[in-house]
């Protein structure tokens, strides 16, 4: 899987939480069966930075081929009585992410042809349930096979691009926070390089985790004798500006949406990643 040899641009997406009040959607009035709600002033906000972002990587992929991945937490579900989503009814929240990431791929030129492919992992159960496995279907994401069964969404995503081993995992670590901001995920990470060291198992170079909403990027580097790694972590942000539980548990921290793009040459080296970050202004109202 994904061993076509060509420069790659691997765009790292995560928590879009479709259907929530302070979510990304599109910039026009959302219809549904029993409800109508006009996009948010912040969600416009984020919409924004979506198409900047989308207008960004049609001008970097020039030649390149993309491999675009969802990492969990698609829509935001029903969860815990939730007053901060503007329709419960999953299949609207599905239909709401979908039109999300219809449209970006054709704004970017997405392309089987051209080699482009597209993934999704399974994100946290008491937002998504199964539905990744559902909108992957819709939208024709690789699928992988248990048994007879073809499943749209992966656990835990291993791809071989180019030569480099790519883990997606929408479960990770925090960053941390004031002095210790980093430290959690480097300890991550160590821990994942010396499990692997002494398993004799193939250590991944890139680690792509979401979940915590708050962007992270670390190089650990370590080895024994001439042998010696690195792994790459990175902690994408969400597309989502805080809620009353997000406000609860970033305990004031700046709230970043976006993504990462990680490339992948031909030969194998791989660039700084490039972020693709707006700053959420948290000290006005988000719902007026």
């Amino acid at each position: 899987m994904s061993r076509q040899i060509k420069d790659t641009l691997v765009l790292n997406f995560s928590d879009k939480h479709s259907g929530g009040n302070t979510a990304l959607m599109m910039p026009e009035m959302f219809q549904g069966l029993n409800v109508n709600h006009t996009p948010f002033p912040i969600q416009l906000e984020i919409f924004e930075h979506y198409a900047y972002c989308a207008e960004v990587i049609k001008k970097m992929r020039k030649k390149k081929r993309i491999i675009m991945v969802e990492n969990g937490d698609a829509v935001d579900g029903n969860h815990h009585g939730t007053h901060e989503v503007f329709t419960r009814n999953i299949q609207e929240q599905r239909s709401v992410h979908i039109d999300l990431v219809d449209w970006f791929m054709r704004e970017i030129g997405f392309s089987k042809k051209n080699g482009d492919m597209l993934f999704y992992t399974l994100g946290t159960e008491i937002h998504t349930r199964d539905d990744e496995h559902i909108i992957g279907e819709y939208l024709g994401a690789v699928p992988h096979r248990r048994g007879d069964t073809l499943l749209y969404a992966h656990k835990a995503l291993k791809l071989n691009i180019n030569g480099r081993l790519f883990w997606w995992l929408h479960h990770g670590a925090t960053a941390g926070d004031g002095a210790n901001i980093g430290n959690a995920h480097k300890n991550w990470l160590k821990n994942k390089f010396w499990n692997k060291i002494l398993a004799k198992e193939e250590i991944p170079d890139v680690i792509s985790t979401g979940h915590v909403h708050h962007p992270n990027w670390y190089d650990y580097v370590a080895g024994v004798g001439n042998n010696w790694a690195r792994i790459r972590g990175l902690i994408t942000p969400s597309w989502q500006a805080p809620t009353r539980y997000g406000h609860r548990a970033s305990k004031d921290k700046a709230t970043w949406i976006g993504m990462w793009v990680q490339e992948v040459k031909a030969d194998g080296q791989m660039p700084d990643p490039v972020p693709l970050m707006h700053k959420i202004d948290t000290s006005k109202p988000l719902l007026v």
